[in-house]
């Protein structure tokens, strides 16, 4: 049976010999879409342990026993219901994240990391370095949230004009990737330019809705990357993105 509450999380961590010993390690916060209250069956517990030196990570297997997680066997080709049922597991991972691995994560995703860390959950604080870490890299994406909107927003316009031009032509592949380019870093630039830092693509839409006044945009992007619809319809759907981002 798996984990039913953070609380439940922190009881079995600690009823644990090795995952106790680790935890005691760093800052402990649950992260993900159950911390940002977007979770659904298909969700695990995602956490990270904020440590001020490299510490090694523990192996799956030992989290799934520490954790009582039953994933299902892995024989031969895995297929969709396979991974529905390994999803439905809700296995524990324990990210753990030295100085270096912040830096880089600060360095190339500042937004998502941002995000990351304003819905952290904390789950057990034994070394101090969380919470003044957090309230760091709030204030450095509080100084660089308007270049980061200003980066999207030229993402965006150039990923628009290449989903414009692919809609003549007859690659419905090519079709579908830049229609999903171009609405991702639409979604983005609405959230940044006000402010706001931004999931992983996977939560970005989810994000969105959220956001007060984003419906239209939406609406929009859901047609624009809808490939059941006729090209001239999501020429039009392309068009009132950049109305509304522009």
């Amino acid at each position: 049976m798996g984990i039913g509450s953070a609380a439940e999380l922190v009881a079995r961590a600690e009823a644990s010999e090795a995952v106790a010993a680790l935890l005691e390690r760093g800052d402990w916060y649950l992260v993900g879409s159950r911390a940002a209250g977007m979770e659904d069956d298909l969700s695990d517990w995602d956490t990270v342990l904020l440590t001020d030196s490299a510490v090694a990570a523990l192996p799956r297997p030992a989290l799934d026993a520490a954790f009582a997680v039953d994933r299902p066997a892995v024989a031969g080709v895995p297929d969709l219901a396979l991974h529905v049922r390994w999803r439905q597991a809700a296995g524990v991972d324990v990210d753990v994240i030295g100085p270096a691995e912040r830096e880089t994560r600060e360095r190339e995703a500042p937004a998502v990391w941002t995000y990351e860390l304003r819905h952290a959950v904390p789950l057990r604080l034994a070394a101090g370095i969380g919470e003044p870490y957090r309230h760091g890299v709030a204030s450095r994406f509080a100084d660089r949230w308007p270049e980061l909107a200003s980066q999207a927003y030229r993402a965006f316009r150039t990923s628009r004009n290449e989903a414009v031009a692919c809609l003549p032509r007859a690659d419905a592949a090519a079709q579908a990737l830049t229609a999903a380019a171009c609405a991702a870093w639409a979604a983005r630039y609405w959230l940044l330019a006000g402010g706001v830092p931004h999931p992983a693509d996977k939560w970005l839409l989810r994000a969105l809705e959220r956001d007060p006044g984003s419906a239209p945009l939406l609406a929009a992007i859901r047609v624009a990357v809808d490939l059941r619809g006729d090209p001239a319809t999501r020429f039009d759907a392309l068009w009132r993105l950049w109305q509304l981002v522009g």
